[in-house]
């Protein structure tokens, strides 16, 4: 194994984050991890205080934006400015976060970005968080805005016949298998494609070369975040697709929507994701799969200052959303 894998280059905005991490978050990880189900609860509720305040505060773009309940799940619409009354199609936003923490404070920038840059209508899903609830209540939740938007769209100017599904980390695990639970329940083209920014997509750690090249919190993410975020999620060891889309058969995975993989090089999750693209290739899905060097997991959303790798990023992941709607 050579050095360069051990120790890729990132860049400094986001040596920052690492270091802050290491220092600041990681600590209180190593901590919980032998903490009585209250003290956990109570560190989960410290984690959403701090991840409400944005790393880097920045100036957003103008926006419209409104709030809708869709099937008893709070939303909240993002719309380019000028766009009242248009009929616009719909990117459905399911935010990270292991779904413990993250809300729309911190996801309003990206929303923003991805709403202007691609000229659509961002559904921001506020979906119930663990562990209040488990597995899978957060998913159906999703799952239910969706179906409102296929059957309701049009009454919130939402052109509920272009419509495509975005996450990033646990937002993509819910992300992908919305698509399969719509082929599952005989609603196989409502979604036009699938956006899936590091994902989240393996039943077992340990498998993968990324599993252990970034264990440890030197890049953010690190095995033991990713043990906490599960136990909070999952009530016990699922073995599904709808937890683990990497246990779904070639057969489930065929007829899946074209999908968007993006990887960061210094991420736990890197190599799951790719293995997940191959997956979606090897069945004949129409797959585009991005490896971006020089970032960390979650370089897209922490409201870091905006650099070319980031602009670079949203136009790629824009342009591939605009060749979809557009066929």
């Amino acid at each position: 194994m050579s050095s360069s894998l051990k120790t890729p280059f990132v860049y400094p905005v986001y040596q920052e984050m690492c270091l802050y991490s290491k220092k600041h978050i990681y600590p209180q990880f190593e901590k919980n991890a032998t903490a009585t189900p209250e003290q956990q609860y109570e560190f989960v509720k410290k984690l959403r205080a701090d991840s409400s305040e944005p790393f880097v505060k920045t100036k957003l773009k103008e926006t419209l934006k409104s709030t809708y309940i869709m099937n008893e799940v709070n939303t909240t619409i993002f719309r380019p400015p000028g766009t009242e009354g248009q009929l616009l199609d719909v990117i459905i936003l399911l935010h990270g976060g292991g779904w413990i923490v993250d809300d729309l404070n911190t996801y309003s920038k990206f929303a923003t970005d991805i709403c202007i840059t691609s000229q659509s209508a961002v559904v921001f899903v506020q979906y119930t968080l663990s562990p209040e609830v488990r597995f899978p209540v957060a998913l159906e939740e999703c799952f239910s805005v969706l179906y409102w938007i296929s059957e309701n769209g049009h009454s919130v100017c939402l052109n509920q016949h272009n419509i495509v599904v975005l996450g990033d980390s646990a937002g993509v695990n819910m992300a992908t298998v919305l698509t399969m639970m719509t082929k599952d329940r005989g609603m196989d083209n409502v979604i036009k494609a699938q956006v899936l920014l590091y994902p989240v997509t393996s039943p077992k750690f340990g498998i993968y070369e990324s599993h252990h090249l970034f264990s440890d919190a030197a890049y953010g993410l690190g095995k033991l975040h990713n043990d906490i975020l599960y136990t909070h999620y999952f009530p016990n060891s699922i073995n599904t697709r709808y937890a683990s889309p990497l246990l779904a058969t070639d057969e489930q995975l065929k007829g899946l929507p074209p999908a968007f993989v993006l990887t960061c090089e210094a991420d736990i999750l890197r190599d799951e994701g790719e293995d997940y693209a191959s997956r979606l290739m090897a069945v004949g899905v129409d797959t585009v799969a991005i490896r971006v060097k020089g970032v960390i997991h979650g370089y897209l959303v922490d409201d870091y200052p905006d650099n070319s790798t980031y602009i670079m990023s949203l136009k790629s992941i824009c342009d591939f959303i605009k060749s979809i709607q557009f066929k």
